[in-house]
This record gives structure tokens, sequence and C-alpha cells, in this order.
């Protein structure tokens, strides 16, 4: 369902982290979506990646299509 996303700033995203991290009194993920508005889900999504790759933000592999010829190839074939 493409129409339900919104954009979670990086802020936020640290916040849920950190949130989730204290030492002295660990928030459940209610208390914690009542603080941020952030569903349970989403927290989970974001803390699953946090401790897997250490960053709040997904960073893409690479954009767009590869290229079939690179510029080596081009120039040799013409």
């Amino acid at each position: 369902m493409p129409g339900r996303r919104r954009h979670i700033p990086d802020d936020i995203k640290c916040l849920i982290v950190h949130m989730d991290r204290q030492a002295e009194e660990t928030l459940t993920r209610a208390q914690i979506r009542t603080l941020t508005g952030v569903a349970e889900s989403t927290q989970r999504r974001i803390l699953a990646l946090h401790n897997k790759t250490g960053e709040v933000i997904q960073q893409p592999l690479e954009n767009g299509r590869p290229r079939v010829l690179n510029g080596m190839n081009a120039a040799v074939s013409h």
C-alpha cells in the first residue's frame, strides 16, 4: 500500500534508538509510540536496521540500471 507510508525524520529515528537503549529506565514500544507517534512495527524495523548496520538510514545500493558497455567497450566498437 504505497499511500500509507510517511517520511520519518532521521532525528526521530535516532531518538527511537536512544529511547530503546536507555540503561536506567527502558521504555516499552507502546510508550515510545505514544511519545513519538511512530508505530511499533516501524520501531522494530528501525532498530533492526540499527543493529545490522549501526545507522538509522538505509542507503541505496546503486542508482539505476547497470551499463551494458563501459566507455572503453563503446570506443572500441565504433
